[in-house]
């Protein structure tokens, strides 16, 4: 769903969450998480928020990832 917070799941634990955004044809996935990420977290953070542009049929705009 777009603009509800969501969990994010690392290792099958609850990391943080992530709210998307949309505007217009766009949308911005703000990941806030509870503890600093590895870079391998952070690709796959991105590779989801493509797949949730995708599913949406929106354009990724922007991934922001706070930690």
């Amino acid at each position: 769903m777009l603009g509800r917070p969501r969990g994010v799941l690392v290792d099958g634990e609850i990391a943080g969450t992530w709210r998307a955004r949309k505007a217009g044809s766009a949308v911005t996935v703000s990941v806030e998480l509870w503890s600093p990420a590895s870079p391998a977290v952070r690709t796959a953070i991105g590779e989801q928020a493509e797949r949730l542009a995708a599913f949406r049929r929106l354009r990724l705009s922007g991934v922001e990832v706070t930690d």
